[in-house]
């Protein structure tokens, strides 16, 4: 089985409107599609460490205070430069964006931009159109790249039913890494795990200056429909480039 479309979705910083992209999210999820929803106020590092981390096909971006322009821009640029330009940015925004802002937008890289009047129906299927084929994503040589590609083979494997042989690489990377700690959190919805790991995060962060954190997430959803994967957008501690986070749905399995 193909795994779902993955897309990352956030509103950019000093912007506080969130009803829209929430209720795009939803319809997202209606039509099979996981949501990593990364929140609001959100600056141009953050959405790019996310998407890169999250190994989504594209970002979906929500602006209504202005200066889409060039946050639109600095996304496409700072996805390049980090070596993840095969994910493609698209958004929208009302009426504060208009038809010549779309024009310059899309040649600075932006894929599209919904305008008003945009049924939730149309914007599910463009992303389901143009990002519902995954191309084959080369292992990059940058680490928080390569590790996110790394996983999505893993989960790819698993979809198939079969075993994910590890490369040379991967091998001598497990027998180095030996002595890295590997910590479970369990508990039913509302326990407060969220809220706990990221305060261990921070504590982690102000401790050791030097070594990295991974955290899987992971959220219930069932096999062939979408999922809301929402961690990120309250664990601020751990908006950091020293963590490395991924949030995966647990599609049917657990």
């Amino acid at each position: 089985m193909a795994l779902p479309i993955r897309i990352l979705t956030a509103v950019p910083i000093c912007d506080g409107h969130d009803s829209a992209i929430n209720t795009i999210n939803l319809e997202f999820i209606r039509h099979g599609i996981e949501v990593v929803y990364l929140g609001f106020h959100r600056y141009v590092g953050d959405i790019v460490r996310a998407a890169i981390q999250e190994d989504v096909a594209a970002i979906g971006i929500s602006s209504y205070n202005g200066g889409h322009i060039d946050f639109f821009a600095d996304v496409v640029s700072q996805l390049k430069k980090n070596g993840a330009n095969d994910i493609a940015v698209f958004g929208g925004g009302g009426g504060t964006i208009t038809h010549d802002d779309a024009r310059q937008m899309k040649r600075k890289g932006v894929d599209e931009i919904f305008f008003a009047g945009t049924s939730l129906t149309e914007m599910a299927d463009y992303v389901k159109k143009h990002y519902g084929k995954r191309k084959k994503r080369r292992v990059k040589s940058k680490p928080d790249l390569a590790l996110a590609r790394k996983l999505t083979e893993l989960e790819e494997a698993a979809s198939r039913g079969g075993k994910h042989q590890p490369s040379n690489d991967a091998s001598a990377a497990r027998t180095k890494d030996r002595t890295s700690k590997v910590i479970g959190f369990t508990g039913p919805g509302g326990a407060g795990k969220t809220t706990l790991i990221d305060e261990l995060v921070l504590r982690f962060l102000q401790r050791d200056s030097k070594t990295r954190i991974a955290i899987l997430s992971h959220d219930p959803s069932v096999i062939g429909e979408g999922a809301l994967l929402g961690d990120r957008a309250t664990m601020i501690n751990s908006q950091d480039d020293r963590v490395f986070m991924r949030s995966m749905a647990t599609r049917g399995q657990a």
